[in-house]
């Protein structure tokens, strides 16, 4: 859910995000990803939940990254 805020006060953050619903409690920790709307994080919070709706494309992934780790460890001795 997107919310919209001009100034880098904690202060309309929070403003903005009980308009939308959230009720603050400093007893309680809360994850909130704020950045601005073109900002990498956003690539980042995409692809995990594209990775949460397909658990099939995890495995395929996680076998890449393996591999890629093997072969950056490969290269790394044999140049020894």
């Amino acid at each position: 859910m997107a919310v919209k805020f001009e100034a880098n006060s904690s202060h309309e953050i929070i403003e903005q995000m009980q308009k939308i619903g959230y009720d603050f409690n400093w007893q309680q920790t809360y994850h909130i990803h704020a950045a601005p709307e073109n900002h990498s994080l956003w690539h980042r919070i995409h692809f995990r939940n594209y990775l949460i709706k397909h658990p099939e494309i995890v495995q395929r992934y996680e076998e890449l990254i393996k591999q890629k780790v093997l072969d950056i460890n490969t290269e790394d001795f044999s140049c020894a």
